[in-house]
């Protein structure tokens, strides 16, 4: 098409079934016409979800619509193995974040997180940083807030508890204990049907002196096994080696 898209049809029905988006010729996206999409690593630069006259990254929606095995059914060439093991690692994917699909919700919306602290510094010599943010989200409840320094979750996958809350609101101070120098604040919050907010950042670099961190180093090497297929000559000796 004109659009750079490639669109299959079912010609039976005369009814639209994926788009094909490439990107720099080595990732792909797969959507279909409800939003369900399958995509490289890469894949989701391509897209943003628009609601109204505001554009939104796929990360906001894709606990709910990144579904490969809905999107590889649609297509109808894939294995229904194939298809289910999708759909086990999907399902797998919502227990570990505490959801399930009857969760889910098609009005799109989105809760909001505001840092009520005025003044970040640029920099502190402080190891740890505390701030007030306020989470709402204008009709459903709250389920949890994420927090992250320099992408790694510092309450883990689940982030912090506000199901228990039973409130559209919460307001709180955090403290968040920083890395040596470069620190990227990202935080967001996800509302009882699985949608989630943008993320609120900024950085702050932690000044300090530098101080030789302790090294420990666990290595494993395994040579041999009860089934002789599997012996290794150099395993072991390689781990012992490293270390």
């Amino acid at each position: 098409g004109a659009d750079n898209k490639m669109k299959l049809w079912d010609i039976n029905t005369e009814s639209e079934i994926v788009n094909f988006i490439t990107y720099l010729n080595k990732d792909y996206i797969i959507m279909t016409p409800d939003n369900y999409y399958l995509c490289s690593r890469n894949g989701v630069k391509v897209i943003a979800f628009v609601i109204g006259n505001n554009a939104y990254p796929p990360e906001q929606y894709d606990m709910r619509y990144n579904r490969p095995d809905i999107v590889l059914k649609r297509i109808g060439l894939a294995s229904d193995d194939l298809i289910e093991a999708y759909r086990k690692a999907y399902l797998k994917r919502l227990k570990k974040m505490n959801f399930n699909e009857n969760m889910f919700n098609n009005d799109f919306q989105l809760p909001e997180v505001k840092l009520l602290t005025e003044k970040i510094p640029l920099s502190t010599e402080e190891r740890n940083l505390k701030f007030q943010i306020k989470a709402e989200d204008a009709k459903y409840n709250l389920d949890r807030l994420n927090v992250f320094v320099n992408d790694v979750p510092v309450y883990g996958a689940a982030g912090i508890n506000l199901k228990d809350n039973n409130s559209k609101v919460y307001q709180g101070e955090l403290n968040i204990e920083l890395s040596k120098q470069k620190n990227k604040i990202k935080i967001s919050v996800l509302n009882e049907k699985g949608i989630e907010s943008l993320y609120l950042t900024f950085d702050i670099k932690y000044e300090t002196k530098f101080s030789k961190p302790d090294l420990y180093i666990l290595t494993i090497g395994a040579s041999f096994y009860n089934d002789s297929k599997y012996i290794l000559k150099y395993a072991s000796k390689d781990a012992c080696d490293i270390a």
